[in-house]
């Protein structure tokens, strides 16, 4: 029976040994596959930033865009009042020539 229970201890010694190796392996590729998430998780952070950025870039151009926008139509406008009181002038010019023309004869 001795001889018996050495060859039972050997072989849970080995069992053992393959749990605990079993074990060791299984730690190892969890910890790698951590790793590996969190260095995903760090660069999906920084391309979060540039979107960001970019956005906040894009909500900038819209901005000075309308602007620009709203100011060529209020340019246009005055323009066109402008334009306006140069016909009126002219109009009066050409009415005070005619006027002296006629007053002349």
């Amino acid at each position: 029976m001795n001889d018996l229970s050495a060859i039972i201890s050997a072989l849970n010694l080995v069992g053992l040994g393959g749990v605990g190796l079993f074990l060791y392996y299984l730690f190892k590729g969890l910890n790698e596959r951590i790793k590996t998430l969190t260095d995903i998780s760090k660069e999906q952070e920084k391309i979060l930033a540039v979107v960001r950025q970019r956005a906040e870039e894009m909500e900038q151009w819209r901005k000075e865009y309308k602007f620009l926008v709203e100011d060529f139509q209020d340019l246009g406008k005055r323009l066109d009042t402008r334009r306006n009181e140069l016909v009126q002038w002219r109009h009066s010019r050409s009415q005070v020539l005619s006027q002296m023309i006629l007053w002349v004869k």
